[in-house]
């Protein structure tokens, strides 16, 4: 922590980062649960058969569930960036109100009926500045940097909907899960891709587990 000498200091260095802001362009999530109404409109647009009713239910029960999680890393991106800021301003008032209580002291000391009033009000707030934990006040949650975006999403589920889909059903590009997922991810999500994008994510999670499981590197 920044040295709490008071009378004086050189503005503390900007803060390093601790874990990385995600940006995420698509469009804002809702609280909304995924429906089967959403699930078989999915499947219309991408222009894959329907599974059974059951498979439909599912889908939307597993979807549902899996939207909480972004929700929540929505949630707490936004509540990292302000403990951030907070650890920052605590930082900068650390190191800049010793510097203004010297000063005014320096000024009542010479008779400044003034000087006085500003350094009393400066010492006032600088004790709780002193005494901030800030190991307290910057703790982030790393929900965001796990739960990035539908990467970490298909990684997750991509076992769990193949048996929505024909057998055989490939990961080609154009393939119909990618088809399908390129339509249901914006409301889990929250991401806008395409089912070329997905299939390309697909083809390379193939090849990483074919690699792993070879002993390639």
């Amino acid at each position: 922590m920044t040295d709490k000498t008071k009378g004086g200091g050189k503005p503390p260095p900007d803060a390093p980062q601790r874990g990385r802001k995600i940006r995420k362009a698509g469009r804002p999530l809702t609280a909304d649960p995924i429906t089967a109404a959403d699930v078989k409109n999915a499947f219309y647009r991408a222009r894959v058969p329907l599974p059974d009713a059951a498979q439909v239910e599912r889908l939307a029960d597993l979807f549902s569930f899996r939207k909480v999680f972004f929700l929540e890393a929505e949630r707490d991106r936004e509540i990292n960036t302000h403990a951030r800021a907070a650890g920052d301003a605590i930082r900068k008032l650390t190191a800049s109100l010793p510097v203004l209580l010297a000063h005014h002291r320096k000024l009542a000391n010479a008779g400044d009926p003034f000087a006085g009033f500003h350094a009393d009000a400066i010492e006032k707030l600088l004790r709780p500045v002193l005494d901030a934990d800030l190991s307290r006040i910057e703790w982030e949650s790393n929900v965001p940097n796990v739960i990035k975006d539908w990467r970490w999403l298909i990684g997750v589920i991509l076992t769990e909907i193949e048996p929505a889909f024909p057998a055989g059903t490939g990961i080609a590009e154009g393939g119909p899960i990618s088809r399908f997922l390129a339509e249901i991810l914006p409301m889990v999500t929250g991401d806008i891709l395409s089912a070329g994008s997905i299939a390309t994510h697909l083809k390379q999670m193939k090849r990483n587990k074919r690699e792993l499981s070879t002993g390639n590197k």
